[in-house]
């Protein structure tokens, strides 16, 4: 289930999507070029990625248990009794609220640099009023493959774009262009003091 048999697994060139060619399915975006092995693994890794963020994204409180039990196998030795105290926090509010979310991917990006997976979509949460709030969510994973399985050694989700390498350099340059004072001068980051320009 998590990882790809190799299917459409080819060279692929700079910047160019890789996708399994069903209209409305995500694409994977990777900015470099590849051997078929290399390009298998991203894929692996994009399956693996997808599958985790559907199960982590589709819960209700019915199904809530399943999801924690379905996730601890492929957690990491490193990450696994945070994520499961975690899990099992959000499991109970969810039966306790009785609140349903579902996931509805948009777009999956690999990050050869950081070897992290983002998958970002709208995240649709319904109270039992029938009641939804709907935002933009992604979940971040780290995935390797030990013994012929995904290992996940990292995990998070949150509201919002994705942190990728580029989309933090780019919210840093906006951030800087933000902190300019009226007279032209910037606030340094590590402190108070100001540094002219």
């Amino acid at each position: 289930m998590f990882l790809d048999q190799g299917r459409g697994a080819r060279p692929i060139a700079s910047g160019q999507a890789v996708s399994d060619g069903i209209v409305g399915k995500p694409m994977l975006r990777t900015p470099r070029a590849g051997t078929a092995i290399e390009c298998r693994e991203l894929l692996g890794r994009r399956l693996a990625g997808q599958a985790l963020a559907q199960l982590l994204g589709n819960v209700t409180p019915g199904n809530a248990d399943f999801v924690k039990r379905s996730i601890a196998p492929v957690l990491a030795p490193s990450i696994y009794q945070d994520t499961m105290n975690a899990l099992f926090q959000q499991v109970e509010q969810i039966k306790l609220d009785r609140v349903s979310t579902r996931l509805d991917p948009r777009e999956v990006i690999y990050e050869p640099k950081t070897g992290k997976v983002f998958i970002t979509g709208y995240s649709v949460a319904a109270g039992p009023a029938g009641k939804e709030e709907r935002d933009t969510r992604t979940y971040e994973f780290i995935i390797r493959v030990h013994n012929y399985q995904p290992l996940v050694t990292y995990i998070d989700t949150y509201r919002g774009a994705p942190h990728t390498l580029e989309n933090n350099e780019r919210a840093g340059t906006q951030a800087a262009r933000e902190t300019r004072q009226p007279d032209g001068s910037a606030e340094a980051d590590a402190g108070n003091t100001k540094e002219k320009r």
